[in-house]
Formats: structure tokens, C-alpha cells, sequence
């Protein structure tokens, strides 16, 4: 038990029967924070905290161990974060306490205040209550007072003993745990006294020969005992009576009629509700519950040990469940282990396992199974690399691993994050192998890149020049930026000797292929007409200068139409 108190009070303290019974009260929760309430075992197993001993029958030792709410768990794994949005405390203090009222019985005295409205510090939450016991001198004041109890709701009952006089105060207490800046209950407080002890009053003033007796002023007994005026009578039998106020220890009635009844406590049998009963903090659609005598409700939270069956039914929060069965489900949120429906529009669905004929969402994450092994979403009957048609996503809950794979007749793509990936279509594979077509005439020039393949380079000049006999001239040059690839290298130029004219004297020419200053090719020597070189050269990748160099014999002549053409092949 959480409670303020190390141990119970002494039996020779003030008031002992009243501060035990207010000790067992908050241990069983029945007034008091309910946060400070005694936790059973049985609370812990009906909570999943943790489970009993198989076949336990009694006994010192029933804890198995955890239960299923903290081991495996029925949420399975959390979402994803979304927008941090912090709780803001609202410090602000409520007001103070309306209504209050006092009143006692014998043992008994009863407090009571309006149904609390207030918004500030996001809403009322305890009504405390402060009080000091006066027995004459200067009245108390509210510093005087020291907090006795707390209690929910606007009626509550105090133990205390008879013939007590009280002075009162409460302030409202807010979920944010401000209190009411003011107390009510003014300078003073509000008063009350305790019924006297009747019992002892007419055992000491009536007696055999003596059955009533009337006390015209207060008489004080040989033992201290006060007796206020008044009539005294052992027993007393009335066909009719007509009382203003009373204050009884123990009442039994056959039949009663009441149009306004405050109590503390209400145990009975049956009750009957023609209107409806509700919490004294109800607000529809916002605080506290009401049930209608016709059968409808409304609560601000509620939990059901057993079944519920219902016609309809529209849950706009979260629906955590171990199954959910149903024809069709709407929420925002829907959590369990296993969901069939025939239909599921959700906006978050979080389950280990879904069975529905249609789902919509807006959102739909896959973490796992809820345990280590691979969370996944498909249609039935696939799986990874079965050879199956059909599709397939899922994740690995312990080490975060996916795979993806849909496939359709000759049809398939597919990846994982170890890296095994693909598309394969009739004709072409693609994996990280590399490409491969085997389907002819698929793909033509013009699904081809410009340059993909080949990159063409020529440059031709039609003047001529005489070169200088017997010395290698440069006739012809070209830069060209090789990827790499293999070049076709084609030279031409015309010699025709003595100024150019066809038929003229003999002559010789012969023409050199180089690169980057290094010959490659030197053509036969040829008389006058076309000169030809053309050689596969593989320069490697970089900028290269391709050059026609041509060296002349016997009489001189003239060089024209000088033409180098680079073809680079790729592939």
C-alpha cells in the first residue's frame, strides 16, 4: 500500500476506530487518491503483469513469472514517431469551491460542494479537504487547519467520533495538481457537530421502572459525561411521527420516499431508473458517464471483463484487442494480434496477423511479427523465391532485413537488402550481374543513345600544298577524346606531281598514319592518284591527336582532298 502512513495509528490515539477505518478505506480504495490504493496479485494477473504457476491451488508462492502484457507482448512492435508534441502543464489555480456545505451524523459528518466546471489546469480532478477539531477558545482560522482527507465526486462522508465539533474548509485540486488559490468555507470555516453517543446517553439515564426520561437543562454525569437537554427513551414505538432534522446511527426502513438524498456510500440490491443516474462531473461529450433508463450510456473510459455484443458500433481512438472478428471494421487506429474481416478501413492498423477480404488505409507499416521473424504482407500462398505467382513484402523484426518480390507469369522482380535483386522478362535478365538480352531484334537504332555505341569524327580539307620532298610533311590533324574503346582510323589524300595536273611526269608518294606523334601505319609508296591508310587502333582512354604525314619522291607535286575519319566503337 502507497500511503502517507508508516503504520496503523495507536490504539490509545484520538479517534482510533475513525483513522483505521480511514487507513482500510484508501487501501481498499474507496476514498482517497485511488492512485494510493493496495495492488493485489489478482490485479496483476488480470493486468498481464505477470502470470501464475500452472495448476496453482494456494499456496505462499503463486507468481510464474511476468505475463504476457510485459513479455511477449499484444501490440506488437511501435510505429513509427510522429511530431513530438509535449504535454503543457496549465498552472493556472481553479477557482474556489462552490456549494459547500456541512452536515454530521453521529459518526459521521458529510461534505459536500457543486459538480466542479472549471477548465483550468485541463480540468478537476480531487476536491481536498482541511479541517481542525474545536473544543472552545478563539475560533479557528483556515491556518489553523491541518488536510484530513480527499476525496472524487461532491458528496463524501468522514469518519470521525460523536460529539465532535469541526471546522471545515476544501479547495478543488486540478489534473495538473494546482489548487484553488482561496479555500471555501471563509474565515472560520463551516461548522459542524457530531451526533452524542445515544447508546451510553440512555443506558446512564433510564433504566428498569425508569423507561423514559426528560432532561429539562445539560446534566454532566459522575464520569464527565455531558448529557444535553432532552427527552430520553430505551425504546420508542410511533404509528405517525414528523421530524425536522434527525442524526441515526443505524437506520432500517421498509419503505422510502426521498426527493433528495446525498450519500457517501450506496449499496443495494436493485436499483431502479426511470430518468437515468449519472457522475455529479457529467458533461456530454466530455466528463464523467450517465446511464439513461433506457438503456443507453455514455462513459469516459470503460473496461469489460467479458463479452460485448452489439448491433453497431464506431470507434474513432484506438481498438486494442487479441482478435477482432468482424464483417466490417472502420477505425483510426486498430491493434491486435490477429484481425479478420471481411472488410477493414483504417487509418493505422497494427497487427501480427490480418485476414480480410478488403482493407483500406492511409497508412499501412510493416515492423515484424512481433517477435524476431519476418512481418509481411501478400496474397496467400507466395512467398520469397517459390516460383509462385503472386507478390510479396515483408521485414525482419530482429535485424530489420526486407524483401520484395512480384511476379506474374514469365514476369518477375525482385529485391532484398542482402543484395540478391532483379527484373526478368521473356528475352532480358537484369541482376547485378549485369544485363543480358537473348530476344532478337527487340531493341533498334532508335532505342539507342546518341554516341552510345560509336562516335564518329572527320575532318577534311580540299586545297592542296606542295610538300617538300624527301621530308615527312603533316597533311592532315585531329584531336579526339577516347572513352576508351577501339578507333577505326581511315587517311586519304590525292598526289598528283609537276603543279597537280593528271598525267603528268612520274612521281612517288607515301602516306603515314600517327599518333600522338608516334607512327602507326605507313602506307606502299604509290604513283600519282589516291593515297589510302586505315588501321584498328586502341590508344586507350584520353585526349589523342590523330595526324596524316606524306613524303614525296622524284618530282615534286601537290597534295589535296586531305580526309581523317575516326570511328570509336564502344562495345
Amino acid at each position: 500500500m502507497i500511503d502517507d502512513r508508516k503504520d496503523l495509528p495507536s490504539p490509545d490515539s484520538p479517534n482510533f476506530l475513525g483513522r483505521v477505518r480511514e487507513v482500510l478505506q484508501t487501501y481498499m480504495g474507496s476514498q482517497g487518491d485511488p492512485l494510493k490504493r493496495g495492488v493485489m496479485i489478482g490485479d496483476l494477473t488480470d493486468a498481464g503483469i505477470v502470470a501464475l504457476r500452472p495448476g496453482y491451488k494456494g499456496g505462499k508462492y503463486p507468481i510464474a513469472g511476468i505475463g504476457d502484457a510485459i513479455g511477449t507482448g499484444l501490440q506488437g512492435p511501435a510505429g513509427p514517431p510522429g511530431p513530438a508534441t509535449p504535454y503543457e502543464p496549465d498552472l493556472t489555480p481553479p477557482p474556489t469551491p462552490t456549494g459547500f456545505a456541512v452536515s454530521s451524523a453521529i459518526s459521521n459528518i458529510f461534505i459536500e460542494h457543486d459538480a466542479p466546471a472549471y477548465t483550468q489546469g485541463h480540468g478537476h480532478a480531487r476536491t481536498v479537504v482541511y479541517g481542525v477539531v474545536y473544543s472552545g477558545g478563539a475560533l479557528p482560522v483556515f491556518d489553523d487547519a491541518a488536510e484530513i482527507t480527499e476525496f472524487n465526486g461532491t458528496v463524501f462522508a468522514y469518519a470521525t467520533n460523536p460529539a465532535t465539533t469541526w471546522h471545515l474548509w476544501i479547495k478543488w485540486r486540478s489534473v495538473d495538481g494546482v489548487l484553488s488559490a482561496t479555500p471555501a468555507g471563509g474565515v472560520n470555516g463551516l461548522t459542524t457537530t457530531t451526533g452524542q453517543d445515544v447508546s451510553k446517553l440512555v443506558l446512564a439515564m433510564t433504566g428498569p421502572g425508569n423507561p423514559f426520561t426528560v432532561v429539562p437543562a445539560e446534566v454532566t454525569l459522575p464520569d464527565g459525561s455531558v448529557v444535553p437537554a432532552g427527552t430520553y427513551t430505551a425504546d420508542a414505538f410511533i404509528h405517525n411521527g414528523q421530524i425536522t432534522n434527525a442524526k441515526i446511527a443505524n437506520l432500517a426502513v421498509d419503505n422510502a420516499k426521498i426527493a433528495n438524498l446525498s450519500v457517501s456510500k450506496l449499496t443495494a440490491g436493485s436499483i431502479a431508473v426511470g430518468q437515468y443516474i449519472q457522475s455529479t462531473s457529467f458533461v456530454s461529450g466530455s466528463s464523467g458517464w450517465r446511464i439513461h433508463g433506457n438503456g443507453t450510456a455514455e462513459f469516459a473510459n470503460a473496461i469489460v471483463r467479458g463479452a460485448i455484443y452489439a448491433t453497431s458500433g464506431t470507434f474513432t481512438g484506438t481498438l486494442n484487442a487479441s482478435t477482432i472478428n468482424g464483417g466490417t471494421i472502420n477505425g483510426t487506429t486498430v491493434s491486435a494480434s490477429t484481425i479478420n474481416g471481411g472488410t477493414i478501413n483504417a487509418t493505422q492498423l497494427n497487427s501480427v496477423y490480418v485476414a480480410s477480404a478488403y482493407i483500406t488505409g492511409a497508412q499501412l507499416d510493416i515492423y515484424g511479427d512481433g517477435g524476431t521473424g519476418y512481418g509481411y504482407i501478400r496474397n496467400v500462398g507466395k512467398w520469397w523465391g517459390d516460383g509462385n505467382n503472386g507478390w510479396v513484402f515483408s521485414r525482419n523484426g530482429n535485424d530489420g532485413s526486407v524483401f520484395a518480390e512480384i511476379k506474374a507469369g514469365a514476369g518477375r522482380i525482385w529485391m532484398a537488402s542482402w543484395g540478391d535483386y532483379g527484373i526478368q522478362f521473356p528475352g532480358i535478365l537484369m541482376t547485378g550481374g549485369g544485363l543480358t538480352i537473348s530476344q532478337v531484334d527487340v531493341i533498334n537504332t532508335l532505342n539507342v543513345a546518341g554516341n552510345a555505341i560509336t562516335v564518329p569524327v572527320a575532318v577534311y580539307t580540299s586545297g592542296g600544298f606542295a610538300p617538300v620532298a624527301g621530308v615527312w610533311t603533316s597533311a592532315q590533324a585531329v584531336g579526339f577524346n577516347c572513352s576508351g574503346g577501339a578507333i577505326q582510323v581511315l587517311g586519304l589524300v590525292n598526289f598528283f606531281p609537276e603543279g597537280g595536273a593528271e598525267g603528268s611526269s612520274p612521281g612517288s608518294c607515301v602516306l603515314g598514319l600517327y599518333r600522338d606523334g608516334a607512327q602507326l601505319q605507313v602506307s606502299n609508296t604509290t604513283a600519282p592518284g589516291n593515297l589510302v591508310g586505315m588501321i584498328v587502333d586502341y590508344p586507350g582512354a584520353g585526349y589523342h591527336v590523330y595526324e596524316l604525314r606524306v613524303i614525296t619522291g622524284g618530282a615534286s607535286g601537290t597534295i589535296s582532298n586531305r580526309t581523317i575519319s575516326l570511328l570509336e566503337v564502344k562495345r
